[in-house]
């Protein structure tokens, strides 16, 4: 800061990253700032306002919030440089209505932790704690950090996302390379390097898909996809093979069972986000086992509702008897009373 000369060139941004600056330990005030524009490494930041309090080797944020990304980020949290080499960061973020496309441009956390981003457009409010140590360039040292909250996906397409495309081949239907997606909210955990994601469903077209599981840095996944299904999409032979097992069970056992037309298929998705892995619970190309599936799953159910219907049936009887046997010992007594009169 100072005067400068007119003939003195302008400065260039430096294209250096950016380092760690320790926060002076002899320093103690408190500032309300407002900026109307802010540059900070890449992002572009308006509106910039709150307070700054910096006191024993630590600045901490109060009611901060500022325009970036096509959003509002409000913020409350600290920077402490207690040990030089190794800050920590500390904070609370509420973002409201960010650009899904920006966000993965700006924040490597999200392409490391959340690479489905990369194929997704619209925009995302969160709510979110998140605390991490810092390298030299100030960027997080993602095996420390830690962070939870609630994600709402306000609207987005996702297309082109690979475990999806798998998916699809492996259910013989193209409904799940694209997804749509409203006001979709979940709960997310990162811890050890890992996002974990709390169950959410998705509907699409009838078909009913919930969703939990975790991936990693590595990029490895590790989730569990439970659909309902509609019957059709079995394809002719599974659905013959169906009606015919269940014909010869229903002969056996005297009854008239019939199939739901709601499968449910359960399904583990594995490998990594550019070669994944899909496992459904009998194999995707098992027509058989895919109809024994069926057939169970309409078994047990109907087993289900039998035993409740019987049980209901027990408790009926069992409440008359009762009342029958009040009864009886309420005319005993009256009896044994009149003698004695």
């Amino acid at each position: 800061m100072g005067p400068k000369a007119a003939t003195e060139p302008a400065v260039k941004q430096s294209a250096t990253k950016l380092s760690v600056f320790e926060v002076p330990g002899n320093v103690d005030f408190e500032i309300a700032a407002k900026a109307g524009k802010v540059l900070y490494d890449s992002y572009d930041i308006t509106n910039a306002k709150g307070a700054l309090l910096v006191k024993s080797k630590t600045i901490t944020f109060k009611e901060m919030s500022m325009n970036m990304l096509d959003g509002l980020v409000k913020m409350n949290g600290s920077y402490a440089t207690m040990e030089p080499k190794k800050p920590k960061i500390d904070v609370d973020f509420d973002i409201e209505k960010m650009d899904i496309q920006m966000a993965f441009q700006a924040f490597n956390t999200v392409k490391l932790l959340a690479p489905v981003a990369k194929y997704t457009k619209g925009t995302f409010s969160t709510n979110l704690k998140f605390d991490s140590k810092l390298d030299e360039h100030m960027m997080p040292v993602y095996s420390t950090i830690n962070a939870e909250g609630l994600t709402n996906i306000i609207q987005a397409v996702l297309d082109g996302f690979e475990p999806l495309n798998k998916l699809a081949s492996s259910l013989n239907s193209d409904k799940f390379k694209k997804l749509e997606l409203n006001n979709l909210i979940t709960r997310f955990k990162i811890k050890d390097g890992r996002l974990n994601v709390a169950p959410f469903d998705i509907k699409k077209d009838g078909i009913l898909m919930n969703v939990q599981g975790s991936n990693g840095l590595d990029q490895t996944m590790d989730y569990n996809l439970g659909l309902n299904l509609p019957r059709a999409m079995l394809g002719a032979k599974a659905n013959e093979t169906a009606n015919a097992m269940l014909a010869k069970l229903n002969n056996k056992a005297g009854t008239n069972v019939a199939i739901s037309e709601t499968i449910r298929v359960n399904a583990v998705l594995g490998g990594t986000f550019l070669k994944p892995t899909i496992k459904l619970k009998y194999g995707p190309s098992d027509a058989t086992g895919t109809a024994k599936q069926a057939v169970s799953n309409v078994i047990l159910e109907k087993k289900a509702a039998l035993q409740a219907k019987a049980q209901a049936k027990i408790d009926t009887v069992t409440a008359k008897a009762t009342e029958k046997v009040k009864d009886a010992i309420a005319d005993k007594l009256n009896n044994l009373f009149k003698k004695k009169n």
